[in-house]
C-alpha cells in the first residue's frame, strides 16, 4: 500500500491542500481536477521520461510534450481524445516529424492511418 492510499492518504493529501474530486477519480490542485493514471503503455513511459519541467507557482512539474500527449490520445482512441489530437496538431509547439516518430516507434501507425481517414486529413 502506498502512503497516499486509504484514509491516511486522504488525510495527508488534504493536509497538503489537495481535495478529492470524486472517489477514485483524482484530486483538486489549485481548483483544477487532476487525474493520476498509472503508466501502462510504452508511449506513456516515454512521455514521462521526456516530460518538460515547467514552473507552476513555486513548483517545477513535469508536463508531457505535445507530441507525446497527442500519441497517447491517439492510442486511447476515444472521440473526445481524437478531437484533442487535432487541436494539438494546430499548435505552434507541435512538431509533426517528432509526432510521426513517436507514432511509429510505439506501434500506432494503424491508428494514425484510421485517424487520417476518419477526419479526412492529409497524412
Amino acid at each position: 500500500m502506498h502512503p497516499t492510499d486509504g484514509v491516511a492518504g486522504t488525510y495527508l493529501q488534504e493536509k497538503l491542500g489537495y481535495h478529492s474530486v470524486e472517489e477514485g477519480v483524482g484530486i483538486l490542485i489549485e481548483d483544477w481536477p487532476v487525474q493520476f493514471i498509472p503508466i501502462a503503455e510504452s508511449v506513456q513511459e516515454e512521455a514521462v521520461m521526456n516530460a518538460r519541467r515547467v514552473t507552476f507557482g513555486d513548483n517545477r512539474t513535469p508536463v508531457f510534450t505535445a507530441e507525446h500527449l497527442a500519441a497517447e490520445l491517439l492510442r486511447s482512441g476515444r472521440l473526445k481524445d481524437l478531437v484533442r489530437v487535432i487541436d494539438l496538431m494546430k499548435s505552434d509547439q507541435f512538431d509533426a516529424a517528432l509526432f510521426q516518430d513517436v507514432v511509429q516507434r510505439h506501434g500506432l501507425s494503424a491508428k494514425w492511418k484510421e485517424f487520417v481517414v476518419r477526419f479526412d486529413l492529409e497524412a
